[in-house]
């Protein structure tokens, strides 16, 4: 007979991890006893002997190992376990005999709960973030309590909930709980070239850092007896990492906080992406620090590189150039990689050799470019020289490349506020009935060694006939829906007029 899957063995589940973990926390603190122990022995001049050392911990090391799988093995029942009964409770169709009030009014989208205990909904990168963010628009709205209800019934998310009874926010500003921010910054890892192409994160806590490098090392030489040996030293200097704020806005229709808690975080998942992620790459790649941005890896100092004729001769001699700048500069190596346009992606896909062949696609369709991974973004221009079709190869060492992140985020909460839109005009939230979240972070970019930077200057490296060149391409936009009531409530048209009033009374127009 198979074993009962129900609420009671999921918490024999949880008891049995608890102990496990209580188990695997104790055992390291053993170990870690018994290593400051011999870190004092050896200052004492009474140092612990390797092998003694060894055998000591050994029952302790074999019990972290076993305690490491019973910990993952139980992670995967209760896994198991919570999608069986979130499934039973998601078949339960009923609708005289919810199983909780939260049950009453739910689509079939909604993840359910059983016997009023909600389970936690598997969430993706940045999923935290936002259900914190929204929490706390709901709390400046309706108070602390009903926020804290919303967490747990409307979200799903007892995480957000602790956390918010932790910090009592009621008003609408909050400072996010770090844990909240590094799950966005896992989310821009993911959205961002320079992030998602392997740049190292360090914590810029205060909001500035210096982080020490070698500038010259120390020289050796071969001599004569007797000859006396040459002074060297090496030589040091410094990163500087300043905080740059940035700013973003995100509107969200009260609509879809108000009709669709569990589905809501997706959509405003993808508007803060579309925000925060693309200026973030246009100034990790082409910030000038003039605008209050970081200095980007185009103005880092690195190899500049001439490039070659639109033709496979030129294009390959221009790669070989770029991968030989990072080496006759003895860069690392580590994580090379390349960054450009799409439309060179496209250019280069397109090449072909003396007999007909694609010469870089059957590479390139594998996401690698002579043997380096490559990522692409629309951040770059595809303007420039003098007939508009230039732009830019990037190829990098991602290895040296340093992201201080400051790993805090405040975020403000307005019902009533306005704010300026893609096309320059100022919409009021209270008007179109939206939320709008304003999100303060604060980063800054260096590198390491300037040597591992080589950028190319490349002109018409596009497909003939394309013809979208820009200065860069941060948003994408198109034309105003004004169709159908609900559009007509967000984006009211000079027709739209309210309480039956003439043409003077309308509620504003849209851009043409």
């Amino acid at each position: 007979m198979p074993a009962p899957i129900n609420l009671e063995s999921l918490k024999e589940l949880r008891r049995q991890r608890k102990k496990a973990a209580d188990d695997y926390r104790n055992t390291v603190a053993r170990l870690e006893e018994r290593a400051i122990a011999r870190v004092k022995a050896a200052e004492d001049g009474s140092p612990v002997d390797p092998e003694t050392a060894q055998t000591e911990d050994k029952a302790d090391t074999d019990a972290l190992t076993a305690l490491q799988r019973t910990i993952e093995d139980l992670d995967t029942r209760i896994g198991r376990v919570e999608e069986v009964l979130n499934l039973d409770a998601a078949a339960a169709t009923d609708p005289a005999e919810p199983e909780g009030q939260q049950e009453m009014g739910m689509r079939q989208n909604v993840q359910r709960t059983i016997i009023g205990v909600p389970f936690k909904q598997q969430l993706k990168a940045g999923g935290q973030f936002i259900h914190y963010m929204l929490t706390v628009g709901h709390a400046k709205k309706y108070g602390f309590q009903s926020a804290l209800k919303y967490a747990k019934e409307g979200l799903g998310n007892t995480d957000v909930e602790r956390a918010l009874a932790a910090g009592g926010q009621t008003t609408g500003g909050a400072l996010v709980p770090q844990q909240f921010v590094a799950d966005l910054i896992e989310l821009l890892r993911a959205a961002t070239v320079v992030r998602r192409a392997g740049a190292r994160t360090i914590d810029m806590a205060t909001g500035n850092l210096t982080v020490p490098r070698l500038a010259g090392g120390a020289t050796s030489a071969y001599m004569d007896e007797l000859d006396d040996i040459g002074i060297s030293q090496e030589t040091f200097d410094d990163l500087q990492f300043n905080a740059k704020k940035l700013t973003t806005i995100v509107p969200v229709s009260n609509d879809l906080i108000r009709r669709a808690a569990m589905s809501v975080d997706q959509i405003v998942r993808d508007d803060l992406i579309a925000s925060a992620s693309r200026r973030e790459d246009l100034a990790f790649l082409l910030g000038a620090g003039a605008l209050k941005d970081p200095i980007g890896i185009l103005n880092m100092g690195g190899g500049v590189v001439a490039g070659g004729a639109a033709t496979l001769t030129g294009a390959i001699n221009t790669l070989q150039s770029c991968e030989l700048t990072l080496k006759n500069g003895n860069s690392r190596m580590i994580k090379p990689v390349w960054i450009f346009h799409p439309a060179v992606e496209a250019f280069l896909k397109g090449l072909t050799n003396e007999v007909g062949g694609y010469f870089f696609r059957d590479e390139m369709n594998t996401g690698k470019l002579s043997g380096y991974d490559y990522y692409t973004t629309t951040q770059l221009p595809t303007n420039l020289q003098t007939d508009g079709k230039g732009s830019y190869i990037f190829f990098v060492d991602m290895a040296d490349i340093l992201i201080g992140d400051a790993y805090t985020a405040d975020i403000e909460v307005s019902y009533e506020g306005a704010y300026k839109g893609t096309d320059g005009e100022m919409v009021s939230a209270f008007q179109r009935d939206q939320t709008v979240f304003r999100i303060i972070r604060e980063h800054d970019i260096q590198t390491r060694h300037q040597q591992s930077i080589a950028v190319a200057d490349v002109d018409a490296w596009m497909p003939g006939g394309w013809t979208g060149m820009s200065a860069g391409a941060p948003f994408t936009t198109q034309t105003l829906n004004t169709s159908g009531s609900a559009a007509q409530s967000a984006n009211p048209t000079n027709g739209t007029t309210t309480s039956g009033t003439s043409s003077s009374g309308t509620t504003g127009t849209t851009g043409s």
